[in-house]
């Protein structure tokens, strides 16, 4: 995912993935053997505006990182139509114009977020059922109307791996929890994850799997490749 010379901008959330990611990609890049700079951006938004502690644990833990923080704040409520329900994507496709704009400034080729495995499955799920459509979240995405690429070097890795990882660092919440991620359909997706790998602990692993074993001979017809 990340090539020498890349400059990499890492899109910090204020939560323990994104910044656990930041830990991770400024150790790689004292022992890679490739060379590559990085950059974090904090997006705020007048949804979920941060907090005063929050800001501060933040610079300590860039300034030990000795990564640059940028800050910057999208607006979610005052763009939306007042016609319109709030919506995660909504509010995530105006972080991302903010962090596209930040890549484009700092001359960041690939912008890097804090995605994890059960992140990825369950987008999957909620595409299925909500969007009708079979997707999720790439681990790595070009985007046709910006030169910069969407990386996701924790895709592989599941939450509470990455719990136990913050935890052991001392990582902590450092933004405010979004209001609609508390009961939302991502939230009740994941419960339903949960309840099902209570009784079968594979469940994560086997709907990860799922993506690099798609039977097109059992797929509609519409949906197999021609011959």
């Amino acid at each position: 995912m990340i090539e020498d010379g890349d400059r990499v901008l890492v899109a910090v959330s204020g939560g323990v993935d994104s910044s656990a990611l930041a830990r991770v990609l400024a150790e790689k890049r004292r022992s890679y053997p490739i060379a590559f700079e990085l950059t974090a951006c904090h997006v705020t938004t007048d949804l979920n505006p941060p907090t005063e502690g929050g800001n501060d644990w933040l610079d300590r833990f860039f300034g030990q990182l000795e990564v640059p923080l940028l800050r910057r704040h999208a607006l979610v409520v005052a763009r939306l139509d007042p016609d319109r329900e709030q919506s995660c994507f909504f509010c995530a496709m105006q972080r991302r114009k903010a962090l596209l704009a930040v890549a484009a400034e700092q001359g960041c080729g690939k912008i890097a977020y804090g995605h994890h495995l059960d992140d990825v499955i369950e987008t999957l799920l909620l595409n299925m059922l909500y969007k009708a459509e079979i997707s999720t979240m790439p681990a790595r995405l070009e985007l046709d109307d910006h030169d910069a690429v969407i990386i996701r070097p924790l895709s592989r890795v599941k939450e509470a791996e990455i719990k136990r990882y913050a935890e052991k660092l001392g990582i902590e919440q450092a933004g405010p929890v979004c209001p609609f991620g508390l009961d939302g359909r991502r939230q009740r997706i994941k419960r339903l994850i949960g309840e099902l790998a209570e009784e079968e602990p594979r469940i994560r692993d086997n709907l990860a799997a799922s993506l690099g074993r798609v039977k097109e001979g059992y797929l509609q017809e519409k949906l197999r490749k021609p011959e």
